[in-house]
């Protein structure tokens, strides 16, 4: 497959890419097997009940894998119970150990769960010291070689039990060296995780499931398309990928980030499990799950011509075009809400597309594609009249912004609706990267790593940093990734112990281990002193 051949990726029409099957338990991963959904426990491990009671819930409620955090060694006694106890209650549901830190918790875990998730950024050392230096080749191989060290009792006692694997690759905790050569982007996602499907394939371990995950969409987007394009390249074959937005926040702006992320991956043909990563309580994701699923079953009824990519759909490249109308051109995206049914766009030079708010992600992206050769710029008019249902519109107006291919929104709606499709609509603008409206808040999910109440803080921060525009926050509830999502926020604060949290200033501690509200207090502090932050803001 030659760099600059995007023929696995199909523009206008639904195409699923075929990967290998991986065994979870009683699920299949891959193949032809349905898209399933999982979601994570956020009660205490140890707390043996409340987690059974929990997953119970999930399952009743539609998830088909379940995903618990395994923070110490004490924790797999916990883990034995609570497998047990569900297969005493006649629940099947597979099991999947979250190990960060210690890759020891996964070798002894593995012969109790159906799936362990490692993470490649906690078999080597991430010390700041690590971070700060250039890497000589004795260096690098040494370091590789302690991977395979680490990794292979693992792979031997996952291959003995037939226990699965996910390698899951996540942008704020990559290794340093990787970072050093690559820099934090999706190509060192895929070149760490192609370190780590070298050594499977040479222990002749085929179980693995891959994910590559970061709270930027555009990110997380490319390097899963990147990590196919490059295992057909160079293998031939695909293994199995989760899918999913890391972080994704709360309330509209993690629904929203999750709908385009995913929904964007599913309608590419990439992805075999999705798990959606609200913060709060995680059968509030199961729903959201089930709608992007139901909106690419939709919209793959489409029968349209086999068109693939005209641009190249690995790197982000705004499209060129001339200016028209202060539309197009250098111009930030234009984006207007109206009950009026005339256009705010005069000129001939624009083209100009009128969709319903439920048109068909194919149909429209059929649409387009003959208008991309051209230097038009393009503006999408949107009839909306239903705003119980913004998922289409949002999947729809999400990839197109994120791949940079138009320059007006113009939603035409009722009187009453105006303000909700207003609210929608910059959410969207914000969260693709298209243009800044308003603040972006990174929050983690929540599991029983974290020692506050997540969802809470979230809500507090925002809330008190309404009145501020264009920065990006952080909220995150433990070490595992919210030290790595510090470096692209702005300010944040990350879970240092019981109701404690260390707060960030663009990527360094400035303060730790303060009591919750002192730690909002501070990061407001750090706001008004360096108001101009909201340089982000268009």
């Amino acid at each position: 497959m030659l760099l600059n051949d995007y023929s696995f990726l199909c523009f206008t029409s639904y195409h699923r890419i075929l990967t290998r099957t991986v065994s979870v338990g009683n699920v299949t991963i891959g193949g032809n097997a349905p898209i399933r959904i999982q979601t994570m426990t956020n009660t205490p491990t140890e707390d043996v009940q409340s987690t059974v009671e929990q997953i119970k819930l999930l399952y009743n409620s539609g998830a088909e894998l379940v995903r618990i955090a395994v923070p110490t060694k004490k924790d797999i006694d916990s883990i034995k119970e609570i497998v047990n106890d569900l297969r005493k209650n006649h629940i099947h549901v597979p099991i999947i150990a979250d190990v960060h830190f210690i890759p020891e918790i996964a070798e002894i875990v593995a012969p109790f769960v159906q799936k362990v998730r490692i993470n490649p950024g906690n078999y080597v050392n991430r010390s700041k010291s690590s971070k700060a230096k250039s890497y000589s080749y004795s260096e690098i191989e040494a370091e590789k070689e302690g991977i395979y060290k680490k990794l292979v009792p693992l792979l031997r006692i996952c291959k003995q039990y037939g226990t699965a694997i996910r390698i899951g690759m996540n942008q704020a905790s990559l290794p340093w060296r990787i970072v050093y050569e690559w820099g934090n982007t999706p190509e060192a996602m895929v070149a760490s995780a192609m370190e780590f499907y070298d050594i499977c394939k040479s222990e002749n371990f085929d179980q693995i499931i891959f994910s590559f995950k970061a709270s930027d969409i555009r990110q997380t987007i490319y390097a899963n398309r990147l990590y196919v394009k490059t295992m057909l390249a160079r293998f031939g074959i695909v293994y199995p990928l989760h899918i999913g937005i890391t972080e994704a926040g709360i309330d509209h702006e993690g629904i929203l980030k999750s709908i385009i992320g995913i929904g964007t991956l599913l309608h590419d043909g990439i992805g075999d499990t999705i798990r959606v990563s609200l913060t709060g309580n995680p059968e509030k994701e199961l729903p959201v799950a089930k709608k992007i699923l139901s909106l690419l079953k939709k919209n793959s009824t489409y029968i349209g011509e086999k068109k693939h990519y005209l641009h190249n759909p690995l790197l982000y490249n705004k499209r060129k075009t001339n200016e028209a109308d202060n539309i197009g051109g250098n111009n930030p995206i234009f984006y207007e809400v109206s009950n009026s049914s005339k256009l705010p766009i005069n000129s001939d030079s624009i083209n100009v597309i009128t969709i319903a708010s439920n048109e068909n992600y194919y149909s429209l992206k059929s649409k387009i594609h003959p208008l991309l050769t051209s230097n038009k710029p393009i503006a999408i008019h949107v009839l909306a009249t239903n705003g119980d249902d913004y998922y289409p519109l949002a999947l729809n107006m999400g990839n197109l912004l994120t791949e940079g291919l138009i320059d007006a929104v113009y939603i035409q709606t009722s009187e009453e609706q105006k303000n909700f499709w207003q609210q929608i609509l910059k959410i969207i603008l914000q969260v693709s990267g298209a243009r800044r409206t308003m603040n972006e808040y990174v929050s983690c999910p929540s599991c029983a790593r974290t020692m506050f109440d997540i969802e809470t803080v979230a809500r507090l921060v925002k809330e008190a940093t309404h009145h501020t525009q264009g920065y990006k926050i952080a909220i995150m509830g433990c070490v595992v990734n919210g030290p790595g999502e510090m470096h692209d926020a702005d300010v944040g604060i990350v879970g240092a112990g019981k109701n404690k949290a260390h707060v960030y200033y663009r990527g360094e501690v400035i303060a730790t281990n303060l009591e919750i509200n002192e730690a909002i207090q501070r990061l407001l502090l750090i706001i008004d002193e360096n108001n101009h932050l909201s340089h982000r803001k268009d």
